[in-house]
């Protein structure tokens, strides 16, 4: 190796590391263990802490299984707080359901609505996404604009950033001290609005209803979704949820909880162990909402195979 490429490699080392293979040079040599060949050009590489370590492990499968589920976006929200108060009480369920089927759409660079062949979804083409009658869509088309949801740029359509965002989480800039991002992955999505047309739509409402009582550490829906040491989570119980959401009949949602399912997988688990339907405790399935790390994911998905 060139005394130029050395110093260039060293230059890419912390100092006190360049500094030992400085001093060490003559006295050692690297030979390769199988051959027992003395090596000339040797390059070492940087030596990464078992928590970088686990970090590189972390980011690489959760890559994999958000590739595995064509990405995600990230929705923002109130911890706590009901989903209707933070979109306004005009928006029903069903709207809840349209408008996270539609930010599956919003562009990973420039943040306006695209197929997935790049092509600008505009009025229209929405319409058609939606699959909304003719006499429905521009009454729901009029309260995204006016709720500035969705924002009009010629023919052009652009998301809101303070309600989702697509892109590298590190560069997400919105922030607040219960504010909070649950990734939001676009495969289960889509096929879920897919398949609940109609009348059902209200009923997949519900995904997004609970979003602000998912604790974002164990996925489980909880009075205190911000609590990151499991001990301290408390889980809200199915009569307890009922209330949030605005069920007066806990078997009613119970029923259309346990009927939102994608790929035969369900949206929600049930803890069966208690005699009281009230009491059974909730997690949400985290191929279609998710917002902690690797070893979580590993565990809370396990619950959902088959």
């Amino acid at each position: 190796m060139s005394n130029y490429r050395k110093e260039k490699h060293l230059q890419t080392l912390t100092p006190s590391a360049a500094e030992r293979i400085r001093r060490k040079a003559e006295d050692y040599v690297v030979m390769d263990p199988n051959t027992g060949e003395i090596i000339e050009h040797y390059e070492p590489s940087p030596v990464f802490s078992d928590s970088q370590k686990k970090a590189f492990h972390d980011n690489s499968e959760l890559a994999f299984f958000a590739k595995e589920n064509d990405g995600f976006i990230l929705a923002f929200y109130e911890f706590g707080q009901s989903i209707f108060e933070q979109y306004g009480e005009k928006f029903t369920s069903a709207d809840l359901a349209r408008i996270h089927f539609i930010a599956t759409y919003q562009n990973y660079k420039d943040n306006y609505l695209r197929f997935d062949n790049q092509h600008y979804i505009d009025e229209k083409a929405l319409k058609g996404l939606l699959k909304l009658s003719r006499n429905r869509f521009p009454e729901f088309y009029k309260k995204l604009i006016d709720n500035k949801i969705l924002t009009e740029e010629g023919d052009k359509l652009m998301m809101n950033t303070e309600y989702f965002y697509r892109g590298e989480t590190r560069k997400v800039r919105r922030t607040g001290q219960n504010v909070q991002h649950m990734r939001l992955f676009r495969k289960a999505i889509r096929e879920l609005y897919g398949e609940f047309t109609g009348k059902k739509t209200g009923q997949l409402g519900l995904l997004y209803a609970v979003m602000p009582f998912v604790n974002f550490r164990c996925n489980i829906i909880s009075h205190n979704p911000g609590e990151s040491v499991s001990d301290y989570v408390k889980p809200m119980r199915l009569g307890e949820l009922a209330e949030k959401v605005g069920y007066k009949d806990v078997k009613k949602l119970r029923a259309a909880m346990r009927g939102i399912r994608v790929n035969n997988q369900p949206a929600f688990q049930f803890v069966e162990d208690e005699a009281d339907l009230r009491s059974r405790k909730i997690i949400v399935n985290p191929r279609i909402m998710f917002a902690s790390n690797n070893e979580a994911l590993e565990a809370i998905k396990a619950l959902f195979n088959d």
